[in-house]
């Protein structure tokens, strides 16, 4: 099942590099606000691995808007008082940045400049 959601990059945050035995594990997250007219969401996503960490902030500028192709990862957690609790992760794997739309400006004018008749 794929997952998209659509919203405008709010903050790109710095990258998080996690020393390990089977080698150096990178992460980096962004947040994007959806663009629901009555309820926007400010969603966190992560990725995962030095290229894609490093393609986020090479690519992607705060106030671009996205599409986000991702998964839900979760991971169950037991705390030191023996309670299990679950918390769940927004995976990205493709980041899309949409064209800039052509302003509606210019085709009106053109219908005023061609409706412009002496009679």
């Amino acid at each position: 099942m794929q997952l998209e959601q659509r919203g405008t990059i709010t903050h790109i945050l710095d990258e998080v590099i996690y020393k390990g035995g089977k080698g150096d594990f990178y992460k980096r997250e962004f947040i994007i606000k959806t663009e629901d007219a009555d309820y926007p969401q400010d969603l966190k996503f992560e990725v995962h691995g030095e290229k894609q960490s490093e393609n986020v902030s090479k690519y992607n500028n705060v106030g671009d808007v996205v599409n986000v192709m991702f998964n839900i990862r979760g991971k169950l957690f037991t705390n030191s008082k023996g309670a299990e609790t679950s918390f769940p992760s927004l995976v990205a794997w493709r980041l899309e940045k949409e064209a800039p739309s052509e302003s509606s400006e210019s085709p009106a004018k053109e219908e005023e400049e061609e409706d412009d008749l002496p009679f």
